[in-house]
């Protein structure tokens, strides 16, 4: 079999397969990156935690990884450890994460995760627990936004998840993308198995099997 049928052949699968693969672009989406070591802080019954950057996360203001204690969360959507962004008596703050990939035309992009309403010991921790979780270009346009929130001490997770319009992205292609984790409220966020998937256009593999069944067919013509 010739160069030319092989590309035929490949391109015809393409088109037979009816399964679009979505990408995961988060790394380290549900905190499990770095367990708890001599540089965490143990002070208080919450459980240890971890200040400032760590795997995959850029730290603003006041936020990290930390293993919650049974008396915070009953128990944890993936794993044993969350993200947090904030706390009352010590300001707010928020994590980041830059992705390499870029948009292209006909992308969409579904965004998610899940949202912890600790359980409080300390004064300043009370309230309505919120945050915000935003999708930006690496232009600062804002793609995705959910405003999340709980009851407040609860211990309890909730999940949230939006996706963009088809076509919405088109303008932005090219370009490449961050997630930004904030709390709100002047409360702590917690964060638990955020992704952010990118799916492609179907319609472009399909253009791609008729053109390789097309070559395939000239050529037995011939």
């Amino acid at each position: 079999m010739d160069k030319l049928a092989i590309l035929a052949l490949v391109a015809g699968t393409c088109m037979i397969s009816t399964t679009v693969q979505a990408v995961e672009l988060v790394a380290n989406g549900s905190f499990e990156n770095p367990a708890p070591d001599t540089t965490w802080n143990y002070s208080n019954p919450d459980g240890p935690y971890l200040t400032g950057s760590f795997s995959s996360w850029t730290s603003n203001g006041q936020s990290g990884v930390w293993q919650p204690s049974a008396l915070m969360f009953t128990s944890i959507p993936d794993g044993r450890q969350a993200g947090w962004t904030g706390s009352g008596p010590f300001g707010g703050g928020s994590l980041t994460q830059s992705f390499s990939q870029t948009i292209s035309v006909g992308d969409t992009i579904t965004m998610g995760g899940e949202f912890g309403d600790r359980s409080n010991l300390f004064l300043g921790y009370g309230g309505v627990t919120a945050g915000t979780v935003s999708l930006f270009t690496s232009t600062n346009v804002l793609l995705l936004q959910a405003s999340v929130s709980g009851p407040g001490t609860t211990g309890t997770w909730a999940s949230f998840s939006l996706s963009t319009a088809p076509g919405s992205l088109d303008a932005y292609a090219g370009q490449s993308m961050r997630i930004e984790l904030s709390s709100a409220n002047g409360t702590q966020a917690n964060y638990d198995k955020i992704s952010v998937q990118v799916v492609p256009e179907p319609t472009s593999l399909m253009a791609l099997g008729l053109f390789g069944l097309g070559l395939l067919r000239k050529r037995r013509a011939q």
